[in-house]
């Protein structure tokens, strides 16, 4: 007899079967969609500020942080008073279409909707 305290699990096979299928089958849908990703941008990144940061700024905000690279606090009255937008970074003579932060209004271009950028 069972003491009226004991914990008593009841397994359906065929409940545990369809759960187990649909999170593996849910995974391997993510990592197909992680390996397209991956093939289609060839290169992996992590979501990390200083690779965002270093990979989506232009080279007058590449100017304006020479000598403040560490982020010392607090930050240097040039840099906190300067507006950055996003938006398409503009170099003459470079047809390459890149989004990235910029110092506004020096060559940043508005972001349109459906447009690829790279």
């Amino acid at each position: 007899p069972l003491e009226p305290s004991a914990l008593v699990y009841v397994c359906n096979k065929s409940t545990v079967v369809f759960t187990y299928l649909a999170v593996v089958g849910l995974t391997f849908i993510c990592v197909c969609v992680g390996l397209l990703s991956l093939r289609k941008n060839g290169v992996s990144h992590d979501s990390a500020f200083s690779s965002v940061f270093a990979t989506t700024r232009d080279t007058n905000l590449g100017e304006l942080m020479e000598g403040n690279s560490l982020g010392v606090l607090p930050l240097a009255s040039k840099i906190a008073t300067t507006e950055l937008q996003l938006g398409l970074i503009t170099v003459p003579g470079v047809p390459l279409r890149r989004a990235g932060f910029g110092l506004r209004p020096y060559g940043i271009v508005k972001l349109k909707k459906g447009v690829e950028y790279y």
